[in-house]
């Protein structure tokens, strides 16, 4: 148990998952993603191909940091939400619902 009440094995969030496995194929296979940790991505898999050096774009980019800032915002709401001194769901909805596609153009 964690010491504000949340047990680590019981946190468990897409975005983050993918993210593990991008970062272990850029660490530890040349930047190119196996067959088999593509089929396990589940938020990430549209960002690269499996056996093809992940390269992102800016809008990949912008995907990949939006999909993060949602992956924290369900922690926030589903699994601290409850504790005390965790943020109003209304303070983090910018975060909680922030589109993945292309950024507008300013």
């Amino acid at each position: 148990m964690r010491p504000r009440g949340v047990a680590i094995d019981e946190v468990r969030v897409d975005a983050l998952g993918d993210l593990r496995l991008l970062r272990n194929s850029i660490i530890h296979n040349r930047g190119i993603v196996s067959e088999t940790d593509h089929s396990k991505l589940k938020k990430m898999r549209e960002l690269c191909k499996a056996g093809e050096k992940i390269t992102l774009s800016h809008d990949q980019m912008h995907s990949l940091f939006v999909l993060v800032k949602q992956a924290i915002a369900e922690i926030i709401l589903t699994d601290t939400g409850h504790l005390p001194g965790a943020p109003d769901p209304s303070q983090i909805v910018g975060v909680a619902i922030g589109g993945g596609g292309k950024r507008p153009k300013s």
